[in-house]
């Protein structure tokens, strides 16, 4: 599910007028009202959700709000119910006082659907860049966090062109520049650049967790291949499509395997990163060259 996003006119002279609603989804029955010097901005919340930011806009310029300057239901996961409420302190923000007869509020909300599997961290019902659980979504080069058209080592954004000429994330410096980075950060996580909030690739720790502690059971979901991998503490279940991988000779093995990135480097050989790997009948543990796009499911805490 996409990040969706609410906005909301109000006139402030110091009267706050009827809110203005642009989209629906987790977050409804949006209203504003004046409280002193704070707008106190409520909403319903159907599902819990994490809302990750407010941005005001002023005149037609637009401005991500402190977080010094908020409280309340904002900037962490939010329990779903009627009244939430997000107070702003505007004269903290606003010194000399905010008055203008066009300023907006936006609410976003980062709101994917998880699963409790009964293990160390909670796992995304899809893909980075997919709309259901079947669907492939996006790929990504390991310590890259856009897609592309084209992945091999010349287009790969963590080298000089090729394997052993590794600008970051390496630790042996037959392989380029020795930073001893182990574990992907988060300015390079997928999962956070594209969900936010306190979304994040799996560790191959986490991963190694969902094989072990998990059974893998070879499924068609909706007309997909793919693995459901079901807990054996709880029985709640994920599905993970066979979405193959894409390389420099574009898509493979789409609909009979699928490969899906941790955020572990592979410190033997720091070209490779760890990921697991799953097949026709078998599911298991590997390194794989840095540059292939491939799989993210995201995990929270």
């Amino acid at each position: 599910m996409k990040n969706s996003v609410y906005k909301i006119l109000v006139f402030l002279l110091w009267i706050v007028s009827p809110f203005h609603l642009l989209a629906q989804s987790v977050i409804s029955n949006v209203r504003a009202i004046q409280d002193g010097r704070n707008v106190v901005l409520l909403y319903d919340l159907s599902k819990d959700a994490e809302i990750r930011q407010v941005k005001i806009d002023v005149d037609g310029r637009s401005r991500v709000l402190p977080m010094s300057s908020l409280s309340g239901d904002v900037g962490k996961k939010v329990s779903r119910g009627e009244d939430r409420r997000i107070v702003y302190n505007v004269l903290e923000d606003y010194k000399d006082g905010l008055r203008s007869d066009n300023v907006y509020f936006v609410i976003e909300d980062n709101y994917h659907e998880y699963v409790d599997l009964g293990l160390s961290v909670k796992w995304a019902t899809c893909n980075i860049g997919a709309d259901s659980p079947e669907d492939y979504g996006d790929y990504f080069a390991w310590g890259e966090t856009k897609p592309k058209l084209t992945y091999n080592w010349s287009t790969y954004k963590w080298c000089r062109g090729d394997y052993n000429n590794l600008t970051k994330y390496c630790t042996d410096s037959d392989y380029g520049t020795v930073d001893n980075k182990k574990q992907l950060d988060l300015s390079d996580d997928a999962a956070r650049a594209n969900w936010g909030g306190s979304w994040r690739m799996p560790t191959y720790d986490e991963l190694t967790e969902l094989r072990q502690k998990c059974s893998w059971t070879r499924i068609t979901q909706n007309g997909v291949e793919g693995y459901k991998v079901t807990s054996k503490t709880n029985g709640n279940s994920i599905f993970l499509p066979a979405a193959g991988y894409l390389n420099y000779s574009g898509l493979g093995n789409a609909g009979s395997n699928g490969y899906y990135w941790s955020s572990s480097l592979f410190t033997g050989s720091p070209y490779y990163a760890r990921c697991v790997n799953f097949y026709s009948s078998s599911v298991d543990r590997f390194n794989n060259d840095r540059y292939y796009g491939r799989s993210v499911r995201p995990v929270c805490p």
